[in-house]
Formats: C-alpha cells, structure tokens, sequence
C-alpha cells in the first residue's frame, strides 16, 4: 500500500506547477528577483543554525536541524505542511542543504518520514518527501520513501504533551528488512519533543539499519 501511495504523489506532482505563492518575487518580503524564492537579504536573515547538531532531546540517535524554529521559519513550514504549497516544501528542503551535517553523503540513503495513508490522501502529498528529494538533488544521495511506512493512522503530534506524543506513535511504524546494514537520513520538517524521531529511528535500527541520523528543517531547541 505505502508503494502504491507513493507512486500514487509521484503522478500527482509530475502533473503540479511549482507552487510559489507570487512566481518573480521574494516568499517573505515580496522583492522582485530573477532566481529562486528567497531574495538575498531575507535569506541571510533566517535563522540559522550555528552549530547543526541538536542536543536535548531523548531520540537516541544523533539530531541535526538547518534552522531554528522562529519566525519566519514557522510561516514557512506551516505554509509548507497545511496550505498545499509544495513549492515552499521544496524550497526548505534547498534551505537545508545548505546548512547539512558533515556526514559522508556518498554513503547514505535519505529517507523522508512518512504519513499514514489516510493523511497522506487527504493531503495529496508528503512535506518531507519534497524536502528529501530536493536534499538528494544537492548532495547527490539516493532517496528511498520505502524504507519506512505509517501503517497506522495518528492524531497529529501538534499539541500534544511529551508522554501523549510518545503513546501516540507505540506501533505507529514499521520497516521492511531491507534496511539491514545501510546509513539512513531520516527527514522531518521540525523537531519538537523528538518523540517522532525517536519512534522511527528507532524503528528503522530494531529492523537492522547500520546507522540512523536525523535530520530537521527546524528545531525548537
């Protein structure tokens, strides 16, 4: 079924413009510019990590984000998972891949995270999954949405506390024993408690996979 989705939202965004919200001007402050979606200044003007690697949370593997959670990196991720702006998904999928750890790129396969078929229909796309591909577009790694699947429909993670975030996703994924032995990237759009990523890692590691690193756009520590 997660196979039959994917290629499902493959279809669909072969067929899908590039979404940007004003084509010819700058995402955030409206600037008119010849490339990208970010003009110079704004772009500089983000939050960006210093240092990519996050401490703090209980995941078990190691943690990287690109940004920091703060304004105007909340509006875009937002507007990225909830307005079916695929443009702005890949555009913080550029964004990270200009702040990534120092990890043998070569090496590793990135594996976006994944939605529960349900969401993944009523949204008609998956957020990381265009993050992952524009990442792999820059360092050259092979994307594999297959490595891992959400066989089970959750409430969403937003709100709720640490330990209700934890319960939440008991059982919520499951990988296939072709991980066995390879270097994955898990791909998140912002980690907040680390629940998520700690119940996929760790997934991915019971399954057999040699290392897991993840990986966000944004981080709230």
């Amino acid at each position: 079924m997660a196979t039959v989705g994917n290629l499902a939202s493959s279809l669909w965004e072969a067929f899908r413009p590039y979404n940007r919200p004003i084509l010819g001007r700058c995402v955030l402050c409206l600037e008119l510019i010849s490339t990208d979606a970010l003009c110079g200044q704004c772009l500089a003007d983000l939050p960006w990590r210093a240092e990519p690697r996050v401490r703090g949370f209980r995941v078990g593997h190691p943690c990287y984000a690109s940004l920091r959670y703060e304004f105007p990196v909340r509006r875009l991720i937002a507007n990225a998972k909830y307005n079916n702006n695929v443009g702005l998904a890949s555009l913080l999928g550029d964004l990270m891949s200009r702040n990534l750890p120092p990890l043998d790129w070569s090496a590793v396969c990135i594996c976006p995270m994944p939605q529960s078929l349900r969401r993944h229909w009523a949204r008609s796309y998956n957020q990381t999954w265009l993050m992952a591909e524009a990442i792999g577009s820059h360092t050259k790694s092979l994307v594999n949405p297959d490595l891992l699947v959400k066989r089970k429909h959750t409430a969403a993670q937003k709100g709720l506390r640490r330990q209700r975030r934890q319960t939440n996703l008991v059982g919520a994924f499951e990988a296939p024993s072709s991980v066995e032995g390879l270097r994955i990237v898990l791909v998140d759009d912002v980690i907040t408690t680390g629940a998520t990523f700690a119940a996929a890692a760790g997934c991915l590691a019971r399954r057999g996979a040699r290392e897991v690193v993840c990986l966000a756009a944004a981080a709230v520590l």
